[in-house]
């Protein structure tokens, strides 16, 4: 796990820098693959902001909070980031029992393949992937964590196949067929 401290508006202190590191690295009890830290203390008026954002594994996880002394912030931010962690672990948790005691479908995704013209355009397998029962919520989660465009699963709530997608513009799409 990397960590690095930004100081804004503030100078740079070697024991908040120290008792950062300390209660970051409590976090990882809570989910393991954390990679990469970025905390970033500034003060304003009379108040002493803190900001932890947390990579791991596909997801990114934010807290902030101020309060009158940036100890007790970072505090409250690494409470914050606690509970994050937990509920996303245990998401995770009973994905992996579902995944395990199910037997799931596949279904064939083909690449886009470039044609010559003329060619007659050919089907061509590339790699299957498990329709699994999960909350379109779930699925959007599931997709932040794997590298590809889209995921298809079978939607818990209507029994029906979906997809969904990223959108350009960083928001999912979801594909509902009519029934």
């Amino acid at each position: 796990m990397q960590i690095s401290t930004n100081f804004r508006q503030m100078p740079s202190s070697q024991p908040l820098r120290d008792y950062a590191e300390s209660k970051i690295t409590k976090l990882e009890k809570y989910y393991n693959g954390i990679l990469d830290v970025k905390v970033t203390f500034s003060t304003e008026k009379t108040s002493q902001t803190v900001e932890v954002t947390l990579k791991a594994n596909g997801i990114t996880i934010r807290g902030e909070d101020s309060a009158s002394d940036a100890y007790a912030a970072l505090d409250n931010v690494v409470d914050k980031l606690s509970a994050q962690l937990k509920k996303h672990h245990d998401k995770m948790k009973g994905h992996q029992l579902a995944d395990s005691t199910k037997e799931m479908n596949r279904i064939e995704v083909m690449p886009r393949e470039s044609r010559e013209a003329g060619e007659t355009p050919q089907i061509i397998p590339s790699r299957s992937y498990p329709l699994k029962p999960m909350f379109p919520d779930d699925a959007a989660m599931r997709l932040e964590q794997i590298d590809d465009d889209f995921l298809v699963f079978i939607n818990a709530d209507t029994t029906g196949v979906n997809v969904i997608y990223r959108r350009r513009d960083g928001n999912y799409g979801l594909v509902e067929p009519d029934r």
